[in-house]
């Protein structure tokens, strides 16, 4: 069974974006971090199965956007990242794709 329709139904989120410390660059770690904890509990996963990459760098600017990859077994999910006012930021779910 495949759970690429379940990653597409928990993603489209409101969150902190999370600026680095001292920069003018978003934490994408932290970020990174946040959305593998979101996906795992809301999929009652364990700990590591979901893996998510962002940019090392992106510009802590409300409107830009970057994306981010999620991946679950052989799933994957791309999210396009929209920074907002006030240091969050919207996920979209792009497309999912299964090998």
């Amino acid at each position: 069974m495949t759970r690429a329709p379940l990653l597409l139904g928990v993603v489209g989120l409101l969150a902190p974006a999370l600026a680095g410390c001292g920069t003018s660059n978003v934490d994408t770690a932290g970020m990174e971090r946040q959305l593998q904890q979101r996906i795992t509990r809301e999929l009652e996963l364990e700990p590591g199965e979901v893996k998510a990459e962002c940019p090392r760098e992106a510009e802590a600017k409300a409107g830009n956007t970057f994306t981010c990859t999620l991946r679950y077994d052989d799933d994957e999910l791309v999210l396009d990242i929209t920074l907002q006012e006030g240091g969050r930021y919207q996920a979209t779910p792009r497309t999912a794709t299964t090998p």
